[in-house]
């Protein structure tokens, strides 16, 4: 089962209870959580523990995102569908998030690459208008297309593509 692994920030904006029992892990691990704000509106972003394949939400409310489950869901999809999946990678994707659970980070890693995405957010959504101007969809492409060392210079949606690619073999 997946968990939503979430910054100290995030676990104090949200309504839901951190489980402490570790899950059955997921053939796609965990995804990582953070609030932030961008001309003073709140965003979150959410990055893929072993692909770091990124889901970037601007301008949000505390009512959208008070289900915090729900709405990494509506993120997600909506993010799949505006990338380069199909319709049964996405099927595939959203099925293991059937069942989530909410917890504190562990991995610091993956911290430090969640890090990174937030300046990378901060720098795109500048140079591409501010909030105003820019569209969620560009960004997000462009950061699932940006290399990262941490997996090996390759990039998120490459990632995310093997990982998918494997999985479905395997069903």
């Amino acid at each position: 089962m997946p968990v939503i692994r979430c910054t100290t920030k995030l676990l104090a904006e949200i309504d839901d209870s951190v489980n402490p029992t570790p899950p059955d892990p997921s053939p796609f691990g965990d995804w990582y959580g953070h609030i932030f704000s961008i001309d003073r509106r709140k965003c979150i972003i959410f990055i893929n523990e072993p692909t770091l394949f990124v889901c970037f939400a601007a301008g949000v409310t505390k009512a959208q995102y008070r289900n915090l489950t729900q709405f990494f869901i509506d993120v997600l999809k909506s993010k799949l569908q505006t990338t380069s999946f199909t319709a049964t990678e996405a099927d595939c994707i959203l099925g293991f998030h059937a069942d989530l659970m909410i917890g504190k980070t562990i991995n610091r890693s993956t911290m430090g690459s969640l890090n990174n995405r937030v300046i990378d957010t901060k720098c795109m959504v500048e140079y591409f208008g501010g909030l105003e101007d820019c569209k969620e969809e560009t960004v997000t492409t462009s950061l699932n297309k940006t290399p990262m060392k941490a997996i090996g210079y390759s990039n998120g949606l490459e990632k995310m593509k093997c990982l998918v690619a494997e999985l479905m073999k395997k069903n």
